[in-house]
């Protein structure tokens, strides 16, 4: 594992400034600086940049909202890639089973993993291509 938490490397990583800061906003940083461990799935800014217009500004706006989509990403536990492998559905921390697949690319629902295995002292964050807006 790496010496940093989840939310120093958030921090620490540009192009995920936009998740970084929805994060802090909806309270989530004070788990990710916390013991955990925790898999974060990471959308990158360019994920976000393809998000229908108005979508984020209404997120931002809606604190319930932001905060149960980002919940949506954070699964308990350190899974690595090749642990993701060997499953089909991971439970969020919000409660919702999320859908694994690794049929042409390793998939979190509708978005592929495009940078697998960042560690940290409290878990392991991937980047993902796409927003898992599941509801």
């Amino acid at each position: 594992m790496g010496t940093d938490t989840l939310a120093a490397v958030l921090v620490g990583t540009t192009e995920l400034s936009i998740l970084t800061a929805l994060l802090f906003r909806a309270g989530l940083d004070n788990a990710l600086r916390g013991p955990g461990p925790y898999t974060l799935f990471a959308p990158s800014n360019h994920a976000f940049a393809r998000l229908r217009p108005g979508i984020l500004t209404a997120l931002r706006a809606d604190p319930p909202r932001l905060l149960a989509v980002l919940s949506d990403h954070l699964v308990p536990g350190a899974l690595v890639a090749a642990d993701l492998m060997a499953v089909s559905a991971l439970t969020a921390l919000s409660g919702v089973q999320l859908t694994i697949t690794s049929t042409h690319g390793l998939r979190v629902e509708q978005s592929y993993l495009t940078q697998a295995d960042q560690l940290a002292a409290n878990g392991v964050l991937h980047l993902i291509d796409a927003v898992l807006l599941l509801r």
